[in-house]
């Protein structure tokens, strides 16, 4: 028992050198993961460096980088010209720019397509960048430069430093993505926040599908207002060069988003490695959407009904931003007593006819919808729908609020015309305010499908630069065997009439 608690106590007890040795390479260990931040804040630091900035204002300025005079070279994580300091997100590239300090001027210069950005613009060639400038790098790291001793150049006053939200502004103002609004109806200045937001999310998908080398999806940000909703909303259009498209809600965008990031990560672990990318599943492509989409909505007034009148129309399907995709043939006739649509005789007492609405109150009245068919505009040729089904509701006054949807069978006709044959029977106590619905409200159909994928079999190429590195790796390999061949048959044992002949 002594001995064992002698070997413990020995096992703690180390020596002064032993303690600092243990110490620095914890302090190495930290400098690795947090390549290029100072451990001090930033009104401590007197060499110029890149305070970073962040839309949470208690995130803002905790990481300070640091710049000693010299050329550093930013980017991604690269072992044959490791950066000073390294970023490894969304749209970080190896060796994305060099931060040169030369005398009493300090430049930035990108390489390749990288998205360096000061000031809200994209850079292309070496730039002098001065006390108070915003620099973006990527989509996500957004910086304000601090050159301590030549605060004059910048410009400003003390204690009126930008924030992330003026970059973030400056970025949105000079980004080539644009949003759309519907038809005028206003509402966008309390969308600023989240349309800001957007377009920097839009830009990460963007720059995915150009690290994928899918240039045939593009996205554009829509605010439109829907008729059951109190305010505007985003939606992000995502468009294909064959014409389909999907329509996609923001919270839906923002989960596409992510699995679009973790392929994107796997794209960029397989071109580090030396892997061809595998080929996607179209269930797990995030730039395949199998599930349904709103088409569009059409609606019919109510107002003949308030008489027993049956209602006959084509009525235009309207997709959230007015463009026509078709009509639909709707009907709907008021019901006898007995449950019968008529046609009744002239002074029939079962004809449900009424000269006055008000006829109609603290009754109960019957009528029957009808959907009969469905007829695409010839002019969304391009866009091929499957799975095809319609589905209305009463409106949204008082207890119309608790009406459910009802629905119509899919159906997965692929002709221009859709036949339904759909009708069912409402019963509907006559209150006031179920009266005013019907001489002053509508029904809304709604059509929803699927986007045909047969014209937009959606599977991930590798990239050319994941590609090139798959046969760069093969070509070392090759090199490699050669070499240890060429090496065998240069061997001094071996017999002289062994040779080696190039392939």
């Amino acid at each position: 028992m002594n001995e064992e608690l002698r070997k413990e106590i020995a096992a703690l007890v180390q020596t002064g050198e032993e303690r600092n040795q243990k110490a620095e390479m914890i302090e190495n260990q930290w400098k690795n993961t947090f390549m290029g931040v100072a451990d001090q804040q930033s009104c401590f630091v007197r060499e110029p460096h890149l305070v970073n900035l962040n839309e949470d204002e208690r995130l803002s300025e905790t990481l300070v980088y640091p710049f000693a005079e010299g050329t550093h070279w930013i980017g991604r994580r690269n072992s044959g010209n490791p950066p000073t300091v390294e970023f490894n997100g969304m749209g970080i590239i190896k060796d994305h720019c060099q931060l040169e300090y030369v005398g009493d001027e300090v430049f930035l210069i990108p390489y390749g397509n990288s998205r360096t950005h000061v000031n809200g613009k994209k850079i292309k060639k070496r730039t002098q960048i001065v006390h108070r400038d915003r620099v973006w790098l990527g989509d996500n790291y957004a910086f304000r430069f601090v050159f301590p001793g030549h605060e004059s150049a910048g410009g400003g006053t003390a204690g009126d430093d930008p924030n992330y939200e003026m970059a973030a502004e400056e970025l949105m103002a000079a980004t080539s993505m644009h949003v759309t609004t519907d038809n005028g109806r206003g509402g966008l200045s309390r969308l600023d926040h989240k349309i800001t937001e957007a377009l920097k999310r839009m830009q990460q998908a963007v720059t995915i599908v150009n690290d994928l080398e899918r240039t045939d999806i593009s996205f554009e940000a829509k605010v439109c207002k829907g008729r059951f909703a109190d305010e505007p909303s985003v939606y992000v259009l995502v468009s294909f060069q064959d014409g389909s498209e999907y329509l996609w809600p923001w919270a839906k965008f923002n989960t596409r988003l992510v699995d679009m990031i973790k392929l994107w990560q796997e794209a960029q672990n397989c071109e580090a490695e030396g892997k061809p990318m595998p080929e996607i599943a179209a269930e797990a492509d995030p730039f395949v959407d199998n599930e349904h989409q709103l088409v569009g909505e059409a609606d019919i007034w109510l107002q003949s009904l308030a008489n027993m009148i049956e209602i006959t129309a084509d009525i235009s399907v309207l997709n959230p931003f007015g463009r026509i995709e078709g009509k639909l043939n709707i009907a709907i006739f008021p019901l006898d007593a007995n449950g019968n649509p008529g046609p009744w005789e002239e002074d029939d007492p079962l004809d449900p006819f009424v000269d006055e609405p008000e006829e109609l109150l603290n009754n109960k009245i019957r009528f029957q919808v009808r959907i009969n068919s469905l007829q695409w505009d010839t002019t969304s040729a391009a866009r091929i729908y499957t799975d095809v089904f319609v589905r209305y509701t009463f409106g949204v006054q008082d207890e119309w609020d608790t009406l459910p949807w009802i629905s119509t069978k899919e159906t997965n006709s692929h002709s221009t015309s859709i036949g339904f044959s759909f009708n069912k029977e409402h019963d509907l106590f006559m209150t006031e305010d179920a009266l005013s619905h019907l001489l002053r409200g509508r029904i809304t159909f709604q059509v929803w499908a699927k986007v045909s994928q047969s014209k937009n079999k959606l599977t991930l190429r590798p990239s050319t630069r994941g590609m090139l590195a798959v046969k760069k790796q093969e070509l070392r390999c090759l090199e490699h065997a050669l070499h240890q061949r060429k090496t065998v048959c240069d061997c001094p044992h071996c017999h002289s009439d062994v040779s080696w002949k190039e392939a």
